[in-house]
């Protein structure tokens, strides 16, 4: 059954390429992403947006891409994407000289905590960013680097959140049983 709902999505997407369908390429993509075939729903993802979105440059061919400068930034999907992809950052920095993110402003802390070898820029900016050759959207970045179940086990990144110490708020965050041990 698996086998089978696969192939059907796959053709549908290629029905979608064909007809720049950017709404079922998204789609699809999600249910694929879902199905575990990570290759073909980053792609279909990536295209979808590129599609729906466009692009500030011309988009990144990968880890063999010989530029210098990448921009990276969420075209559609949600936060939660956004920071789950947010892994694929440090893959793009071992291949790229200079990286710049444009994110939401109250990411930028946490990314640069995560990523300090990465430049942040508010997305609100990204039309005006200056430098960068090529850019990327994190459904592409996966596609590069997450193409499958153990590339992305190998890819974990985890995101480091602000010290409790430098946010004196956050002590209900504690599990009640650490808070008893000290």
């Amino acid at each position: 059954m698996h086998r089978n709902n696969t192939e059907f999505l796959k053709d549908k997407i290629q029905t979608a390429r064909s007809a720049s369908d950017w709404r079922t390429l998204i789609s699809v993509g999600g249910e694929l992403e879902r199905l575990g075939e990570y290759a073909e729903a980053w792609l279909a993802l990536a295209e979808g947006a590129e599609i729906r979105k466009g692009t500030i440059l011309p988009n990144w061919a990968g880890p063999n891409d010989t530029c210098k400068r990448l921009l990276i930034r969420r075209r559609i999907r949600h936060l939660g994407a956004e920071l789950r992809n947010a892994r694929f950052i440090g893959c793009a920095l071992r291949d790229v000289d200079k990286v710049t993110v444009a994110t939401e402003a109250r990411l930028i802390p946490l990314l640069q905590r995560s990523f300090p070898a990465a430049q942040f820029v508010d997305a609100e900016a990204a039309s005006s960013i200056d430098g960068p050759g090529v850019e990327s959207s994190y459904e592409r970045l996966a596609f590069h680097y997450g193409a499958n179940e153990q590339a992305i086990k190998n890819s974990f990144t985890p995101l480091i959140p602000r010290c409790i110490d430098q946010y004196p708020c956050a002590h209900w965050r504690i599990p009640m049983d650490m808070m008893r041990q000290g």
